[in-house]
């Protein structure tokens, strides 16, 4: 998968990583049966960012604490159960953030700042 990836910050080397399986079922062994994704302390998301820990659960998925070695900053990162109704929910919450972002240009209005979105292993 790195391959897929035109750069790469940070690969998780002293990460106890999960191995892919061939089957398809949760993800090829990335998600659990609720969809949720496996998480593992010090892995990378996207070859960007560094597992650090865990913010929040709700009941569209997780929020991390990563380091983003792109930028050197620590971040908050939301990752959404791997479900189809869950996914056409944040992508609403994305054209949500998007819009106060954009509406926000000095960044005074004291909300969540969106910084991106992206997909990573489906």
């Amino acid at each position: 998968e790195i391959l897929d990836y035109p750069q790469v910050f940070y690969v998780g080397p002293n990460a106890a990583k999960h191995r892919p399986t061939a089957d398809a079922a949760d993800n090829h062994g990335f998600d659990d049966e609720r969809g949720d994704y496996l998480w593992v302390m010090h892995d990378h998301i996207a070859f960007r960012y560094e597992i650090l820990g865990i913010l929040g659960k709700g009941s569209f998925g997780v929020v991390m604490k990563v380091f983003d070695w792109k930028t050197n900053q620590l971040v908050a990162l939301k990752i959404i159960r791997n479900k189809k109704r869950f996914h056409h929910q944040a992508l609403v919450e994305v054209k949500l953030l998007e819009h106060l972002r954009d509406h926000d240009t000095d960044g005074t209005a004291s909300i969540v700042y969106m910084r991106d979105y992206f997909y990573f292993r489906n």
